[in-house]
């Protein structure tokens, strides 16, 4: 079975804003610079370091998806 995770989003221990994979922890830091809002983690369809397919994002561990990531047939 493939895996599957969702983006948390969330501040390193720097207090980088960014997003984590739920499963493995990768983080993707959010450069307000080059991104201009939150929902351009769901370009990121997969984890670049576990392969997790992700499913969604959400603002807060345990919290109900507030995006489902449209997927493509």
């Amino acid at each position: 079975m493939p895996k599957e995770s969702s983006w948390l989003y969330m501040e390193d221990k720097h207090g980088q804003d960014g997003w984590r994979c739920k499963k493995c922890r990768f983080f993707i830091p959010w450069y307000y610079s080059f991104y201009k809002n939150a929902d351009f983690i769901a370009d990121y369809r997969f984890c670049p370091k576990c392969g997790a397919e992700m499913k969604s994002y959400t603002g807060m561990e345990n919290a109900s998806p507030v995006i489902i990531i449209n997927r493509l047939l």
